[in-house]
């Protein structure tokens, strides 16, 4: 097992019709940056991972978060990242910033929260493996807005996931329509958004 890079990824907006295959490590993907189509051909040594929607499920719920003194982690989180971070399995945020598409607040901003979350969860012993966002507005058309399943199929093409074996929680019906998109089990919680 190798270590994941922690980053912070925005989604591709599509540009024009291009074909490309692209051979990682552990994947080979097809896509198709006109219509946002992924065809992931999982290899044997694909692993499972976590998806995590960011707010709501990881932090108290506040509109358009931006500023670190307005986080407060949901109880336990740090605990059950903790577990899967000793089992090796990624965690990965996906996470609709549309705060940044309306001008509300910028990238930095979003990052600095990221950041005091990381130095949250330390406290566990927990860590998030990488964390992918959408900065769009929801009226832009992108692909990677859930419940589109762009962010999640960008992550797992890029940190060689095994989609069947992984697990999406979010707090959101779009949630769980992005990961059934994105052929990944889906749970949500009643935290944030949740029924």
């Amino acid at each position: 097992w190798h270590p994941l890079p922690t980053w912070s990824s925005p989604c591709r907006r599509p540009r024009r019709l291009e074909f490309k295959n692209v051979i990682l490590p552990s994947a080979i993907f097809s896509v198709s940056l006109s219509r946002g189509v992924c065809f992931v051909l999982m290899p044997t040594n694909a692993r499972p991972a976590l998806f995590l929607d960011r707010d709501g499920v990881l932090n108290e719920e506040v509109n358009y978060l931006h500023d670190p003194r307005d986080l407060v982690l949901i109880e336990g989180v740090g605990r059950v990242i903790a577990d899967f971070n000793r089992l090796r399995i990624p965690v990965v945020v996906v996470t609709n910033q549309a705060g940044i598409g309306r001008g509300y607040y910028d990238v930095a901003a979003y990052e600095s929260v990221n950041r005091a979350m990381s130095e949250g969860l330390k406290k566990d012993q927990a860590a998030i493996d990488a964390w992918y966002f959408c900065p769009h507005a929801p009226d832009s058309g992108c692909l990677c807005r859930k419940p589109q399943p762009g962010m999640i199929l960008q992550a797992i093409a890029e940190l060689g996931l095994d989609a069947s074996k992984s697990i999406l929680v979010g707090d959101k019906i779009s949630d769980l329509e992005a990961a059934t998109a994105a052929h990944v089990n889906g749970v949500l919680v009643r935290t944030g958004h949740g029924l």
